[in-house]
């Protein structure tokens, strides 16, 4: 391996390197989608390899549960973004119609909303 591509590669990565310049994107993305800043469409067009490969990563779920044992719900939005991103694809692979996938989304989500309670 050349000098300049060994460079690229890391043996250890901070929490900065983590939250910051990695998972804090997801998060925001997330959230965006979540208040309509964002279309789920455009989400899917352009970040489901990058969400799904990142959130099922194991060192990384091990890193968010890390974060989230003492009862914090931190990367919420990722986490939102994740599901509702699988609830798409497998619509669209299905060939479902758009509006049906969203009311069966919104009735799920509702569903969860209330099962907290």
């Amino acid at each position: 391996m050349e000098s300049k591509e060994k460079d690229k590669f890391k043996e250890i990565y901070t929490t900065y390197d983590i939250d910051d310049e990695l998972l804090g994107h997801f998060e925001d993305i997330g959230n965006y989608e979540k208040a309509g800043l964002l279309y789920i469409q455009m989400v899917y067009e352009g970040f489901v390899s990058y969400i799904e490969s990142i959130w099922e990563n194991e060192a990384i779920k091990a890193y968010i549960d890390w974060l989230n044992s003492d009862g914090d719900d931190v990367y919420e939005g990722f986490r939102y973004i994740y599901n509702k991103l699988k609830s798409y694809s497998d619509a669209k692979k299905k060939k479902k119609p758009l509006w049906l996938w969203r009311i069966e989304w919104q009735w799920r989500t509702l569903r969860s909303l209330y099962r907290k309670r």
